[in-house]
């Protein structure tokens, strides 16, 4: 537990307002203040790129007063692809450690568990609301379902038409882009016409008639509506900007088509003019973030008011159809991957300020907004949250390298649940010292010389000359960054080793009692759990960590210790309980350690604990005083059932309490995320006064608590939740476990779980694919009756020529379990079947579903415990499909079924293995 006392918060006044305004789609290059002389001129005038051609003719005059009145970092490095962007920047986390990495699912429209995904990881939003009372504003792209799952207070995107509700400052049509029945839905809804449409005329694409111009403060009302409304009500405010500019639809007003078809080349598709209609819509994403810099000032509230801006990618256009070039979006090259990142808050930067205004061309990444936000409210990042503070240039300028991995369009997932990206990578690639190495998955590589850091003067600013092949020692220089840097924890979660989860019976606890162990992988040894039971409630119990002594018992030196109270889990029966400790403790793979339990008196009373008899657990070995089965604990092979809990990280302390009026808010970063974590209030800190009053389950390792019940003094304490799941015992000695070589040779025993109607007749009788007459034949094998049981694996030696046994689709197998050795029968808890198949079209699925029964007359499989149970191969040709937690009692006789239709029309089961015990 970790005690809190109440302080009072900074009046939130002098919070900052923070905006992150986000380009859609846009060229690095695509910004007047970049063909400045002082700035990229001289590299965009000299460079030849490969395949495009650089027209300066963006004119971008607000977004030039940004980067004159803040710190302009011209090198700064972003996802090249729209969700997996924006993701990054509202995480502060890269694709491989936050897992959107694409755009949409393989081969599949439904992505809300990628839209679930931010629950998983640290929002700046929901860090700004639950931490600092702030409200949280999105509106434009978002591509992360409801407003509500980032964090935000309030927002414009709901992600699903039919249910969305349109912003009451617009009621004309709805434009096309706006995600329903008759637009696309994919990049969101209303709050798509951000900056777009005028609310205030209710024009789906301005100007106004009569109008010559776009009037860009009616295209923010939404913003400019809800800053009003957090001044008026003294609210500091964080607001997601990210109009759908200057992405397509490229639909710009004709007097803006008209200024920059005079403008660009867009030979040889002049009729077309997207190139044109491109710059024209830069054009109006630049108007829009004039009208709120305009509106901050006249709000008053412009000068305590931080904004970073970003670009998602870069954007290089087709003359012909609109759409995008393979040069830029998409592409780990600069062209798709770099941006110019400006932070302006001008209470801090300004002349003659803490903070000059300045250009700084040292590389700079996307990960590092939501680091730069959390520092100017005075709050750390969490573990996983690896950016640096864009305002402390002494970090930007110590930093050794910027990093980027990039993704194909499409996730990899697992049943939509995105999975680890690695099979779906693109390239990784580092800045350093004006050197980029992208490294791809076939094992290749580019070097660049992007520029030279001692004249700042640029080389190759657009990768057209790749010295891989004749700077062999830079390039392997920069690849081990890469590979460091990739392999870094990625997560702050909780893992859990299930060391030793069964146990077979109970006992009173001896008077010394512990367990050895193996630890399974490197990390921070966090917590022990093991499932007891409380007969005195008013005995605390107390795990001890140690090293073991010469005779393998824990009773080595001592490395950890934490108590549980038992007011929260004295219970009627056995439950798992955590140990967390307040200090981690180092741990490596294969490192032999153990623990002790005691109650606070000893010899230990007041508790009942779980053990197993079995002997499976080879890590190590219960210990023990006296005897158990007439065994001394050196003699047994004896385990205590214990889950071993590890993490990446050391505990974080980062406690804030924020005090509004009557309520207050306490809040900490945990340092680890995945384990529920109770909240619990004092009045006097003396140890019978704590009260849980909330609870969390903590999936992203921020817990916050609001409390409006204040005495004259009180204090709070966060604590990992200790309280498991009831624990049950299953005796009955060793697992059950059937191996058959054979599925057309099963052998009949007394002692075999799994046995077959026809397991003692020859399968090699069946020598083709089973048919009617099969299925006829086999039905009058003796003995008759529920013994009859038809079995569909087949030996095949026909034409296949092969002597694999066959099931085919919308085939059957009945297997009868021998009830001799157990007339109640059996507890069935896991099925392996192994399977040969062939490789090619088609073959790389298999399906089966599993039922079971008790014998009867007639038998009916009533237990349906799989239903469509799917294993889908890579590329193999045989493997396993393991069915386990099945849990079904009473088992007499097991149903395979094949369904039709599924791309694998034949598989040849090797080997059915069913795991058991008898029961009770």
């Amino acid at each position: 537990m970790m005690c809190l006392l109440p302080l009072s918060s900074a009046d939130a006044a002098d919070r900052p307002n923070i905006i992150f305004i986000i380009s859609d789609d846009q060229a690095w290059w695509d910004y007047s203040f970049m063909y400045r002389n002082d700035v990229e001129g001289p590299a965009l005038d000299a460079s030849v790129p490969k395949d495009f051609v650089i027209q300066q003719v963006a004119e971008t005059p607000e977004i030039d007063a940004l980067a004159d009145e803040g710190l302009l970092f011209t090198h700064g490095y972003t996802v090249p692809l729209c969700r997996p962007s924006l993701h990054s920047m509202i995480t502060g986390t890269f694709p491989h450690q936050n897992l959107v990495s694409g755009n949409d699912l393989i081969g599949k429209g439904d992505d809300e568990a990628v839209d679930q995904r931010i629950q998983f990881n640290q929002s700046i939003a929901r860090t700004l609301v639950e931490r600092l009372g702030y409200r949280a504003y999105q509106t434009g792209k978002w591509w992360g379902g409801h407003y509500s799952l980032g964090g935000f207070t309030e927002g414009d995107t709901q992600d699903s038409f039919s249910t969305s509700v349109r912003p009451p400052q617009y009621t004309g049509s709805r434009p096309g882009y706006v995600g329903g029945a008759n637009g696309g839905g994919r990049h969101g809804d209303w709050g798509l016409m951000i900056g777009r449409v005028d609310y205030v005329n209710d024009i789906p694409n301005p100007p106004a008639a009569g109008e010559t111009e776009i009037n860009y403060a009616n295209t923010v009302v939404p913003l400019t509506d809800f800053i009003d409304d957090c001044v008026a009500e003294d609210d500091p405010f964080f607001i997601w900007y990210a109009p759908f500019l200057p992405h397509n639809p490229f639909d710009p007003p004709e007097y803006l088509r008209a200024k920059y078809d005079a403008l660009v080349d867009d030979s040889p598709h002049e009729d077309l003019d997207w190139t044109a209609k491109y710059y024209a819509c830069v054009e109006r994403f630049d108007g829009g973030v004039g009208a709120i810099l305009d509106h901050l000032d006249s709000a008053g509230i412009a000068d305590n008011t931080m904004i970073i801006f970003i670009c998602d990618n870069g954007w290089i256009t087709r003359k012909d159809t609109g759409g995008r070039t393979g040069q830029a979006k998409r592409n780990p090259a600069d062209a798709g991957s770099r941006t110019p990142i400006i932070v302006r808050w001008p209470d801090k930067i300004k002349p003659g300020g803490p903070i000059e205004p300045q250009l700084i061309t040292q590389p700079v990444s996307v990960i590092d907004m939501v680091t730069t936000a959390l520092a100017a409210v005075d709050l750390p990042p969490s573990p996983e949250q690896r950016g640096i503070n864009l305002m402390d240039l002494d970090a930007v300028n110590a930093r050794d390298a910027v990093y980027c991995d990039v993704y194909a369009h499409d996730m990899a997932h697992d049943e939509g649940t995105p999975v680890n990206p690695e099979g779906t990578i693109v390239a990784r690639f580092v800045v350093k010292d004006g050197w980029k190495l992208l490294s791809y998955p076939d094992g290749s590589e580019e070097l660049y010389q992007l520029y030279n850091t001692a004249t700042g003067d640029p080389v190759d600013p657009f990768e057209t000359n790749d010295l891989s092949g004749s700077n062999p020692a830079k390039a392997s220089e920069l690849l081990n960054l890469i590979e460091a840097w990739y392999d870094e924890p990625k997560d702050m979660a909780w893992t859990t080793s299930l060391s030793q989860p069964h146990a077979t019976d109970t006992m009173a606890t001896p008077d010394s009692l512990g367990q050895s162990f193996t630890v399974n992988g490197d990390g921070m040894l966090r917590g022990i759990s093991l499932p007891f039971e409380h007969t005195d409630p008013s005995e605390d119990m107390t795990l001890e960590l140690r090293q073991l002594d010469g005779s393998g018992a824990p009773l080595g030196t001592l490395l950890a210790e934490t108590s549980l109270s038992p007011d929260p889990i004295y219970q009627a029966g056995l439950r798992w309980g955590l140990f967390p400790f307040a200090n981690p403790v180092t741990v490596t793979d294969g490192q032999q350690l153990g623990f002790l339990v005691k109650s606070a008196s000893q010899p230990n009373i007041g508790f009942n604990i779980a053990y197993d008899n079995s002997g499976i657990y080879s890590g190590g070995k219960m210990y023990y005083s006296g005897q158990i089965d007439g065994l001394a604990w050196d003699a047994a092979n004896l385990d205590l059932p214990f889950q071993v809990f590890t993490g990446i990280y050391r505990n974080e302390s980062n406690f804030r309490i924020i005090l509004d009026g009557d309520e207050i808010t306490v809040s900490a970063d945990l340092g680890v995320k995945g384990q529920p974590v109770v909240i619990q209030s004092s009045t006097d800190l003396s140890d019978g006064s704590w009260v849980e009053i909330g609870s969390d389950d903590n999936p992203d390792g921020l817990v916050a608590f609001s409390d409006s019940s204040l005495p004259e003094r009180k204090f709070y304490r966060f604590g990992l939740s200790t309280i498991g799941d009831p624990f049950t015992v299953t005796p009955g000695g060793e697992e059950l476990t059937v191996t058959n070589s054979e599925a057309t040779s099963f052998t009949v025993s007394d002692t075999d779980l799994l046995q077959t109607a026809f397991g003692s007749y020859s399968g090699s009788a069946l020598n083709d694919a089973p048919g009617a007459t099969d299925t006829t034949f086999l039905g009058g094998l003796s003995p008759n009756g529920e013994a009859s049981l038809h079995d569909g694996v087949w030996q095949n030696e026909g034409a296949q020529g092969r002597g694999a046994a066959m099931a085919q689709n919308g085939e059957v197998a009945e297997y009868l379990l021998d009830l001799t050795a157990s007339p109640a029968g059996y507890d069935i808890d896991q099925i392996d079947l192994y399977s040969n198949w062939g490789t090619g079209q088609g073959r790389d699925e298999i399906k089966v579903t599993i039922s079971m029964s008790l014998v009867g007359t007639p038998t009916v499989f009533d237990q349906i415990v799989v239903s469509n149970e799917i294993y889908d191969p890579p590329n193999e040709t045989q493997g396993k499909m393991s069915i386990s937690n099945i849990g079904a009692s009473g088992i007499a006789a097991i149903r395979f079924d094949w369904p039709t239709g599924q791309e694998n029309g034949g598989v040849g089961y090797s080997e059915i293995d069913v795991f058991g015990s008898t029961a009770p």
